[in-house]
């Protein structure tokens, strides 16, 4: 194992472990962190993390396959947890549902002195909000 997984596992277990504060001691000050809803700057990626341990207290990471090269790791696997916890995003908040997540995501981390310099992350929003209820769940989910 190399220092891009490495640092990517640290990242996993600080962001779901509750202590998203801690985050920042592993971004670079210029990460590149772009979700699907958009673009975060490096000082706001604890309140956007903050967010889903919020809502989603009790969420997990299952990291299923990992691919390394030199400074990129590829992480593949599911987000789990129960929506008890209110979800603030850029369109509004919204309530708890109760509901449980299973979704599946990939995140691209490049890694730059023993930091992440850029975090591209990827699920299905679609898939995401019907599991909360929010939309009828698509054919086949």
């Amino acid at each position: 194992m190399g220092e891009a997984r490495e640092v990517a596992e640290r990242y996993f277990d600080v962001s779901t472990g509750g202590d998203v504060g801690a985050i920042s001691e592993l971004l670079t000050e210029d990460c590149d962190f772009v979700t699907p809803v958009g673009s975060v700057p490096a000082a706001g990626v604890p309140a956007y993390l903050a967010a889903f341990v919020e809502a989603l207290p009790d969420a997990a990471v299952e990291v299923e396959t990992w691919v390394e090269s030199a400074d990129v790791v590829v992480a593949e696997g599911r987000y789990r947890g129960t929506h008890t916890g209110d979800l603030a995003g850029p369109q509004g908040t919204i309530p708890p549902t109760g509901r449980s997540i299973d979704i599946p995501f990939a995140d691209v981390f490049r890694v730059r002195d023993g930091k992440v310099a850029a975090q591209h992350v990827y699920w299905d929003q679609m898939a995401f909000m019907a599991q909360l209820g929010l939309m009828p769940e698509q054919a086949g989910s």
